[in-house]
């Protein structure tokens, strides 16, 4: 009897959270706490809720900007360089396609800044079962929201810095009405909203509790590797400011190790890692097709071979377990590290490559690395005892970016709902 009361009272005392791995340059990911509990057939059904929404962001220097300058100001003077004619068919009439012919122009003539609000929300429900001799799997299935909204248009330009050639009251009739030129190349650029399903994500793993040791309380360990399905849809190469729900059809294969140890009967700290890696794909994409290109926005699509960068991370955090009652907290630190993204031309144009070379295609902002470095903070409450063992624990959350580069510095509050049935 005694044996088993201690089995339980480190279920309890021992909570137990969902795997999966979602990192994103827009907002900062879950924190999947602690390894996993060694208990056969012991099953975690997990529903969480996050949102929160990003004002500014980090530049490519690791500099604050608008959330949406992430890459710069929008360089429309050179838009439609390089761009093949079937791109400008019927827009001849337009200044924008015409404006990169004009010289002796200000370098702030053209440029367009950028400011608007990103906001998200999701619920990603998880399933985790255990099985004998430690192993484990888990599945994850992400329904998501992002929007992009309050979108606002501000001109660098001014009389002086336009070039001979065009009429500065022309040029401020065509940013006034910026979005509606923009429709006329195929390209929308107005407020946006995805809504669907993300990627699912399947986790095997094998966890060990080692509790044998004199000078600690425990020591734990978690390695578990899976695959990253890509059932998000892709959102279109002509809306720029369409974030997305996944990783935009590729397949992905992650892998994370978790380690932590407990000590005073009440703390315990841990040590995360992994790593995420993607197939390569062909698909069709905005791609830059001259090195004055800025920001978000391009005039040319075409198939591309994309080879998707990796992404690492590493976790640090420090949990406080049952200090009054059954309340626990979390502190934590987690660094994710995206590495850049390569495209290769899939179609040719009478044998010469079409909109420019490969390097100006690669040199997009869009494709380099991006990293994150975020403060997470959880508050458990979990009223489980003898007597009742499958009440449920909930728990809310708070995930902060704290720096990066090409990332937004977004603040998603979360809370969830999970039971463990053994």
């Amino acid at each position: 009897m005694n044996a088993v009361k201690s089995i339980l009272l480190f279920l309890f005392v021992k909570n137990v959270y969902a795997l999966n791995y979602y990192p994103f340059f827009y907002q900062p990911r879950t924190f999947w706490g602690e390894p996993r509990l060694v208990k056969k057939w012991l099953t975690t059904i997990e529903a969480p809720i996050r949102g929160g929404h990003a004002l500014d962001g980090f530049d490519g220097c690791g500099n604050k900007c608008d959330a949406l300058a992430l890459y710069g100001c929008e360089n429309i003077y050179a838009l439609a360089k390089n761009v093949p004619s079937c791109f400008l068919a019927g827009n001849s009439d337009s200044i924008f396609t015409h404006a990169y012919e004009y010289e002796n122009r200000s370098p702030s003539f053209g440029k367009l800044a950028v400011s608007g609000k990103f906001s998200s929300l999701e619920c990603i429900p998880v399933l985790t079962q255990n099985f004998k001799y430690g192993f484990f799997m888990s599945v994850s299935v992400p329904i998501k929201k992002v929007c992009v909204r309050d979108l606002f248009f501000s001109d660098c330009s001014s009389k002086k810095s336009r070039p001979a050639g065009i009429s500065y009251t022309q040029w401020q009739q065509a940013i006034n009405n910026f979005e509606e030129e923009l429709c006329r190349y195929g390209v929308y650029v107005g407020p946006t909203k995805n809504v669907g399903l993300g990627d699912i994500q399947l986790f095997g793993g094998w966890t060990l509790n080692y509790e044998h040791t004199t000078a600690i309380d425990f020591i734990d360990l978690t390695v578990a590797t899976g695959v990253n399905f890509p059932t998000s849809r892709r959102p279109l190469s002509c809306t720029p400011w369409v974030l997305p729900l996944g990783y935009e059809e590729h397949t992905g294969i992650p892998l994370l190790v978790a380690a932590s140890l407990g000590i005073f009967d009440w703390c315990t700290i841990g040590l995360q890692g992994g790593a995420l890696w993607f197939n390569t794909i062909t698909r069709t994409a905005a791609v830059q097709t001259a090195a004055e290109q800025q920001g978000w926005i391009r005039l040319a699509r075409f198939p591309v071979r994309e080879e998707k960068g990796a992404i690492w991370h590493i976790d640090t955090y420090l949990k406080l377990d049952h200090l009054i009652g059954g309340f626990s907290c979390v502190f934590g630190f987690s660094h994710d590290h995206a590495y850049r993204t390569l495209v290769t031309p899939c179609c040719c144009e009478n044998n010469v490559l079409v909109g420019s070379d490969w390097l100006t295609w690669n040199s997009n902002e869009h494709l380099q690395p991006w990293t994150m470095t975020a403060f997470h903070f959880m508050l458990e409450a979990d009223f489980a005892s003898f007597a009742h063992p499958r009440i449920p624990h909930i728990a809310f959350t708070v995930d902060k970016t704290m720096s990066g580069k090409r990332a937004c510095d977004s603040t998603i509050f979360g809370a969830y709902v999970a039971i463990d049935l053994a």
